[in-house]
């Protein structure tokens, strides 16, 4: 599945500015560690949105996209 997944995607080195802005996000937002992490993710490294059908991000104002199945 990886092999699929990875000619489309960039994968994304994390660093100490990832976990500090995931650490505020937790105490902030009430966010557990990895929704954290990847709320931080998108926000440090200025990408435009996040695919997830987890409404946790909606608390950190990053745009969620979510393909509803059929």
């Amino acid at each position: 599945m990886i092999g699929a997944v990875l000619p489309y995607v960039e994968v994304i080195r994390l660093g100490s500015a990832e976990y500090l802005r995931a650490k505020e996000f937790m105490l902030k937002y009430g966010l557990i560690p990895s929704d954290a992490l990847h709320a931080a993710t998108v926000v440090v490294n200025g990408l435009q949105a996040i695919a997830s059908e987890d409404r946790d991000f909606d608390k950190v104002d990053i745009k969620r996209l979510w393909v509803k199945q059929h």
